[in-house]
Parts: structure tokens; C-alpha cells; sequence
């Protein structure tokens, strides 16, 4: 519980473990996840939208590649009247057959979108690249699984992830913590738990370079993805890791920024991220460029590692990554809702609670040196997967 703030509002997560990795058909946990609110023993969903905007309220779903989730969104006080349609999502949905097509047509129209895009093809073979099509974190969406995703699908799904499976709750805002305990003990409390099958382990992704290309047709923009498989929040190097892709391409004052975007001007942004999932974590470089200078933009690229790698950056660069690192950090914790966001982090990969502020401490005490060590051992250009859309 995350109790604090001025307006009695909440948010109230309800989240399964499972996610995609738990998928035995390709996008049953999207649609199993997205009807849950499309009509229950007691609720058709019409009465579910209608309860919910009567007391101000909102819910949505999440479905991930580790989790999948339920959240709540209302004032504190109306909790109690929403509980019981949210144990009713939960416990007894129906899967209507008429609602299935309506998501079917709307998932489809959207995918149809995405695949005009650079961007999402980008990412797509990237991630494809690095864990294979038939990894969790490579798979991605077609028309096929749409088409073929039924019914019977959604419900084996819902039995094997959420129906009567061990979930956790996390509540932020402000409200009253044991009228909100008394309340979701009484709803879920008594709920019979199965324990899920274990899942069949991941198969390590590939860490080798590789060049993949893709041509659109009607591009007004050329869109590239490089990176690779990197190391976890658990690793020693982490805080320094996290440090030099702040440096490289984390924030608008960046390495990156300022050579390709401001002196080249070959695109309007260009950054680097982190990503962290559940059994794996990826450094990622994404941009959209200019047609016909996606090559000289990876070039570029691979110029500005190989800078950092070797020589080590002045003093007064790296205390503004720094500065805007920890800044940007603290900046994320003005509410109870971002306190809560951090816990899942931290929760969800078994760190102590006090991983932050011991990376924080970690990273006051990164030299230049550092930065320039930490390059050499994970930013080799030549090592990495390269995605041009063009």
C-alpha cells in the first residue's frame, strides 16, 4: 500500500503473473484479458461502464509480457460499490461470442495501422532478431492470430492465468487502510486458489550481430532500431551501465542528440533506453531518419560509442548526466501512483527496498574512467543487431 496525497482517490491493481509467456496461442492473452469487462454472471458490459462512470470511475487492462493486470481508477469513498463488480470481472466472465468479433475487427484495424509504419517494423524485427519468433519477447502479433483466435482460446487462457490463480493487489492514493483491507479481504479473501502449472523455461536469446533490412513501399521516413541482449538490474555494472546510456542517448543533452540531431540534423530524435522484462533485458537505439541516411546515421552511431570507449568524458559532462539522471528519478516520485509504479520495479524482479537509493549512492560515485571501462565491456558497435526500415 502506497497511502498518501490530498484527493481521496485510488488506484487498485489486481496482477497475475503470466502475461504472454504464459500464452499457448498467440494473442489469447490480449483477448482473454481485453473481455473480461465484455459481460459476467451479473454484469452485461454495458451495466459494468455504466456503474463505473456513475462513480466517477475507470478501469483498464494491461496484458504484458510477464503480467497481466486489472486497474481501478476512482474516489476512495466508492470503492465498496465497485467491488463487487470487479470481483465479478474476476470470477465469472462470459466471453461473449459477439463481443469477440467486435475486438477481433478493432485488433485488427489497429495492427493494419501499425503496419504501415517504420517505427513498429523497427522494433518488430529487432526484438524478433535477438529472441526468434517464437520467444515470448520476439513474437509479435499478425492477421492469422487474429483470424484464428476463438472462444475456447480465451477461456483456457482465463483457467490457466486468472481463474481461481494466486494474484497480488497494489493500492496507491489516499484512503482509509483498514476500511480499503477489511473490504478487499471480504471480497477476495476467501477466494479457493489453484497454483498455476509452472511454466516450461524461456530459451536464452541470441547475442550476435546481425544486420536485417526491411523495405516499405510509400515511406516518408527511414526508421532504425540497434542494440542487444544487456546486462540485468541485479548485474554490479548496472549503475554505471545505466550512467553511460544516459550519456550515449538517454536525454535531450546526449551524445547522440547533439551529433545526429543538432549538428547533422538527419532526424528529430534519437535515444537510447534500457528495457528490463522479467527473464531478460535489452539496450536499445531508435530513431527515425531521413530516407536514403539510415546508413550514415548507424555509422554515426557506431562513431559515438566508439568515442566513449575510448576516452573517458570530461568531468563537467558526466556531472550533468548525473545531475539529470537523479533528477529525472526524483522527479518521478511526487505521488503515491509513482511510488507505486517504482515498487512494482523492484517487486516483480525480487530487489531489496532499498535498490534505489543504494543505485542512486552508486551512481554519485561513478568516475569518467568508469564510463569509459563500462563502454568497452557492453557498447561494442560491432557486436550489435542492426534494424534499418528503409
Amino acid at each position: 500500500m502506497f497511502n498518501s496525497g490530498r484527493e481521496e482517490v485510488l488506484k487498485l491493481e489486481l496482477i497475475f503473473s503470466g502475461g504472454k509467456y504464459a500464452e499457448k496461442i498467440p494473442e489469447s492473452s490480449f483477448f482473454a484479458v481485453s473481455m473480461l469487462a465484455e459481460g459476467s454472471n451479473q454484469f452485461s458490459s454495458e451495466a459494468f461502464n455504466n456503474l463505473f462512470d456513475h462513480y466517477g470511475a475507470f478501469y483498464e487492462f494491461h496484458t504484458g509480457l510477464d503480467q497481466v493486470a486489472l486497474s481501478v481508477y476512482c474516489p476512495s469513498e466508492h470503492l465498496s460499490d465497485l467491488v463487487p463488480s470487479i470481483a465479478d470481472m474476476l470470477l465469472s466472465p462470459l466471453f461473449p461470442e459477439e463481443k469477440l468479433k467486435k475486438l477481433k475487427f478493432q485488433r485488427e484495424n489497429q495492427l493494419l495501422l501499425q503496419l504501415e509504419q517504420s517505427s513498429f517494423w523497427a522494433n518488430r524485427l529487432f526484438r524478433t532478431s535477438i529472441f526468434g519468433e517464437e520467444h515470448p519477447y520476439g513474437a509479435f502479433t499478425t492477421k492469422a492470430h487474429i483470424h484464428s483466435i476463438n472462444i475456447s482460446h480465451l477461456e483456457n487462457y482465463y483457467n490457466s492465468v486468472v481463474n481461481h490463480h494466486p494474484f497480488e493487489i497494489l493500492l496507491s492514493g489516499k484512503f482509509d487502510s483498514e476500511k480499503v483491507n477489511r473490504l478487499l479481504e471480504q471480497a477476495f479473501g476467501d477466494i479457493p486458489m489453484t497454483e498455476a502449472d509452472p511454466l516450461a523455461p524461456l530459451g536464452k536469446p541470441e547475442k550476435f550481430h546481425q544486420r536485417v533490412e526491411k523495405h516499405l513501399d510509400h515511406l516518408n521516413q527511414a526508421s532504425i532500431s540497434m542494440g542487444q541482449v544487456c546486462i540485468p538490474l541485479t548485474h554490479p555494472d548496472y549503475p554505471a551501465f545505466l550512467l553511460t546510456n544516459k550519456l550515449l542517448g538517454g536525454f535531450f543533452g546526449s551524445r547522440l542528440m547533439k551529433t545526429i540531431r543538432e549538428e547533422k540534423g538527419l532526424t528529430y530524435g534519437i535515444y537510447s533506453v534500457v528495457r528490463h522484462f522479467q527473464h531478460s533485458s535489452i539496450f536499445q537505439i531508435m530513431s527515425d531518419v531521413k530516407i536514403n541516411q539510415s546508413s550514415e546515421v548507424i555509422e554515426l552511431i557506431g562513431n559515438e560509442m566508439n568515442l566513449i570507449r575510448s576516452g573517458s568524458p570530461e568531468e563537467d559532462e558526466l556531472d550533468l548526466v548525473r545531475n539529470y539522471l537523479i533528477g529525472e528519478f526524483n522527479s518521478n516520485l511526487n505521488t503515491a501512483f509513482d511510488h507505486a509504479e517504482k515498487f512494482k520495479m523492484i517487486h516483480s524482479h525480487g530487489l531489496s527496498m532499498d535498490f534505489y537509493t543504494s543505485l542512486l549512492n552508486r551512481i554519485n560515485k561513478i568516475t569518467p574512467e568508469k564510463i569509459s571501462e563500462i563502454a568497452l565491456k557492453y557498447l561494442d558497435p560491432n557486436g550489435m543487431t542492426v534494424v534499418e526500415v528503409i
